[in-house]
């Protein structure tokens, strides 16, 4: 008998429910010992739905690669619909890159720009190639539609306006 099959017998738990990890990890520095149990369920099993039919389960597999991956991607592209909306903004503006002076150019809000582009993912990912540009330059009007002058120099820490509520300025005690 092994130690999952142990704590599964502790747990009480019937099949196809099971303990798949067991990690216990021990902090000399706190002074705290932690038990962890994965528990998880056998290959191929079925589980009743609200109306009581049994369905197949899907998508078990950890993908935190993957996640992090299309982060990445996402970030990166808004980066780039980003500079492409300030360089639009700017050349409307008849400002040249040699010339442009920091009081009058324009900065595309990135906070936006990410929001833009998870609203446009989809179509990114599933518009035939021929229509690409078209929602490309959609993105980039887009994110142009919310810019801000560029402010060097800028010595004071940004900070929100918001009052302060009173669970938020709390200290705990415990």
């Amino acid at each position: 008998m092994n130690n999952e099959s142990l704590f599964s017998m502790a747990l009480g738990l019937q099949s196809p429910w099971k303990v798949e990890e067991i990690i216990f990890s021990n902090d000399n520095i706190l002074e705290q010992n932690e038990l962890h149990l994965q528990i998880g369920f056998e290959s191929g099993a079925r589980f009743a739905d609200e109306s009581g039919v049994l369905c197949p389960v899907h998508d078990t597999v950890d993908r935190q690669k993957q996640e992090l991956f299309a982060h990445f991607v996402l970030i990166t592209m808004s980066r780039l619909c980003t500079n492409e909306s300030e360089n639009l903004l700017n050349s409307l503006l008849n400002l040249q890159p040699d010339e442009m002076d920091p009081k009058q150019t324009i900065q595309a809000n990135f906070k936006n720009s990410l929001a833009t582009m998870s609203r446009h993912l989809e179509d990114i990912m599933f518009v035939p190639a021929r229509c690409i540009k078209k929602v490309m330059d959609d993105i980039v009007s887009s994110i142009s539609r919310n810019h801000q002058k560029l402010r060097p120099g800028r010595s004071y820490i940004r900070k929100s306006k918001k009052p302060v509520n009173k669970w938020r300025g709390c200290e705990s005690t415990a």
